[in-house]
């Protein structure tokens, strides 16, 4: 069924809002866009507004990439919406005054080369030993610490507090995230980290 449209008096200066169901679906620059994005909701419905002190730059729509075949022997993980409903629950950053965990003061003392050649991101607020205490094991144990996410990011350790924006970004790259726990536990066992996470 195609949208139904809406108009307003002035055709100058419009934008095409799309709604499915009642609900915003996406804003468009042109008609033409709003329609064949319609075509893809249940109940499509287009309202043209008038656009009040700004510009809409129109953007060739991409292709969905195609959906890659899971690989059997990849270990599974959880999302990163997961991860950090998982982090809710956990205690929030220590104070600085408070005493680190006996096993994560003897691997803040050491080092190794488990995560060497990695890329790795710390977001949000890691519960336990706080995000200065994970990114200087990073940096102990060969990693290299990574501001900002891409493909060449290796994995993602996230705390409390992470945010959404940063969360949808590492679900769209498909990268690997492991809690703080788990990143702990990897360094424990100096086991190649590639056993452990997605390249």
């Amino acid at each position: 069924m195609p949208p139904k449209k809406t108009t307003t008096a002035n055709g100058a200066n419009e934008v095409y809002i799309l709604f499915d169901g009642g609900e915003l679906s996406s804003v468009h620059a042109s008609m033409a866009s709003a329609e064949a994005a319609g075509t893809q909701l249940s109940e499509p419905v287009i309202e043209t507004q008038e656009l009040v002190g700004g510009s809409v730059t129109a953007h060739p729509v991409k292709a969905a990439a195609p959906a890659k075949a899971k690989d059997e022997k990849k270990p599974k993980t959880k999302s990163a919406a997961e991860q950090r409903a998982a982090n809710a629950d956990k205690p929030k950053a220590r104070k600085e005054d408070d005493s680190l965990p006996a096993n994560v003061k003897a691997l803040l003392a050491g080092s190794g080369d488990v995560l060497s050649g990695k890329a790795i991101v710390v977001t949000g607020v890691p519960p336990i030993m706080g995000r200065k205490n994970l990114e200087a094991l990073v940096t102990c144990y060969g990693g290299k610490l990574a501001k900002s996410l891409s493909g060449n990011t290796s994995f993602v350790v996230i705390g409390n507090e992470a945010g959404p924006k940063k969360l949808e970004q590492i679900e769209k790259l498909g990268l690997e995230t492991m809690d703080e726990d788990e990143f702990i536990e990897m360094l424990e066992s100096e086991e190649p980290a590639a056993k452990k996470i997605k390249l």
